[in-house]
This record gives C-alpha cells, structure tokens and sequence, in this order.
C-alpha cells in the first residue's frame, strides 16, 4: 500500500469521524430543543441531565458567584449527604440564588424556576441541565398549572433514589429578605406529600433548609475586591465587578433603576428534617420551613 493510499484513507476516516460526531450532536441538539418546548408549558420534568451538563451547570454556577457575589462562606455544608431523598429549600433573595446554593451545598440538583426567566435560549439550557418551569405570579402558580408542577417535583424526587429538588418555599423573591408567613406557599410541603405516597416506608425522604444572606457592606471586601477597585481607576469596565443592576418598570410605565454591590455571601445548611417530622397539612408544614430558616438565616447574617 502506497503513501497516497494510506492518505486517502486517513482521511476518508477522520471525515467519517467527524461527519459522525455532528450528526450525533444534531440529534442531540434537536432532542433537548424539543424538551425545552415540552420545558416551556409549565409542569414537565425534562430527561435526566448528563455528566456534561451538571458539569456545566457547576462551572457556570461558579463563575457566576465568582463574578457577581464574592466568596460564599458556608457552615453546614455536610448536612446534605443525606442518604436518601432531599427537597433543598433556601429562601430566595437574590436573582442568582440557585447559583450560590450550587456552590454552598456541592451537589447537582433538578430545581424548579419561574417560567419568566426560562424564555429563549434559556429555556434550551435549563432543559438540559434540569428544571421544571413553574409559571407564576406573585408566588401564585398560574390556573391550572399548580398541580402541574407539584406532580412533576413529586415524581423526580420519588423516581431518582439520591434525588436533590430545589424549590423556593417563598415561591417568589423577596429582596428585603425579610422571612413573612404571608410569602410562603404550599407547594414544597405538597411535593414531599405527593412523593410520599409513591415511595415505600423504608425509602427515607427529607427537607433541607438552607439560609442565604448577601454582604453589601463595603467593610467585608477582601483584598482581591479592594484591588480591584483600585485597578478600576485606571480600567473603569472593572467598576461593574460584582455589581448587580436591576431594571424594572413602574406602573406609569417609568425605570426604575437599582444598583447593588456584593461582598461576598455567607450560607447555613441546617440539619435535613425526615418527612416523618414535618407536619402533614402542607400550610403548617410551610409554616414550619419558614421558622427553621429563620433559626438559620439568623446564624447566617452573624458570620
């Protein structure tokens, strides 16, 4: 076999390669473009995600946090290796909450998120690496798709045998974190019930709160900040370094404009609650998360 041969065959492989490795991503691409639809109308669990999306869900989550809060302090983190089931419920305060509880607790998670922040290209990623859209207003699930989504959270907690389910009891953000009974809704309490009723007695099941606060006092900056802020003298783009903008509407139609730096977050992961110690009426159970967070959060704002 001459030189020309094994050249001409070589790269007759390599093409086939990959002619085959692009196929296999379109498909794949298509696949999770059609859960994202199936994502978008509220109440659907998406396919299980793959090493490589909860790998990028972790990176991301990281240099998010990096980027926009600071150094997360943690204490309790060992709580959540539980051996069993776990519905991680934090209180939610910050639009990147999701990404500092991914940080805090070290575990992937299938999470439950508003519709709002799932729309385009989102949608795609968030089917891919796991969440169950929850359409809401208000902490309110839209008509008719509240059972949609507690039946969906229910079944991937009761399906997946070390299954860790984010949902936000509060059901909304609250920025002032201030913890009101008045915010927390029913539809944590009744995943856990409706999951109950599918596992066997000897399947353990839990809650596990977990407290965020955020530092916005300049005074807990770490060197690495405060240099940068030097730098930002002479590289003014280093001026929005951990710095959040939010823009809304007010109802004359105005923006409204609100700007908050972040120093860092200091996060308590509390003892997981067995199923079997929370109270069976879901408005007492979302009562009963809203005191324990708060036992928590209190630790939480001290360190």
């Amino acid at each position: 076999m001459n030189i020309e041969t094994l050249i001409f065959a070589g790269v007759v492989s390599v093409t086939a390669l990959l002619l085959c490795i692009f196929l296999h991503i379109r498909r794949r691409f298509r696949f999770w473009k059609g859960e994202a639809q199936k994502l978008l109308e509220g109440g659907y669990l998406p396919a299980p995600s793959t090493f490589w999306a909860r790998l990028t869900f972790s990176l991301v989550c990281r240099l998010l946090v990096f980027m926009a809060v600071g150094p997360v302090k943690v204490v309790g983190r060992h709580n959540e290796r539980y051996n069993g089931r776990l519905l991680i419920g934090p209180n939610h305060t910050f639009n990147l909450d999701f990404a500092v509880t991914r940080v805090a607790v070290g575990c992937h998670y299938t999470q439950v998120a508003k519709h709002d922040e799932l729309k385009g290209k989102r949608a795609l990623l968030a089917a891919w690496v796991g969440t169950i859209a929850a359409k809401v207003e208000g902490g309110v699930a839209a008509l008719g798709k509240g059972n949609a989504v507690v039946e969906a959270a229910a079944h991937y907690l009761a399906s997946t045998r070390l299954a860790r389910l984010l949902i936000y009891p509060q059901g909304k953000l609250v920025e002032d974190n201030v913890l009101r009974c008045d915010d927390f809704r029913t539809g944590a309490a009744r995943s856990l019930n409706q999951a109950t009723e599918q596992l066997d007695n000897d399947q353990p099941l839990a809650y596990l709160p977990v407290a965020l606060h955020y530092k916005r006092d300049r005074a807990d900056a770490t060197l690495f900040h405060r240099f940068v802020e030097l730098m930002a003298l002479v590289v003014p783009p280093l001026r929005k370094f951990r710095l959040w903008v939010d823009t809304t509407r007010a109802e004359d139609g105005s923006k409204i404009v609100r700007k908050r730096r972040h120093y860092g977050a200091s996060v308590v992961v509390g003892k997981p609650v067995p199923i079997g110690e929370l109270p069976d009426d879901p408005r007492e159970c979302a009562n009963f998360m809203q005191g324990r967070i708060q036992e928590l959060l209190v630790r939480a704002e001290a360190i």
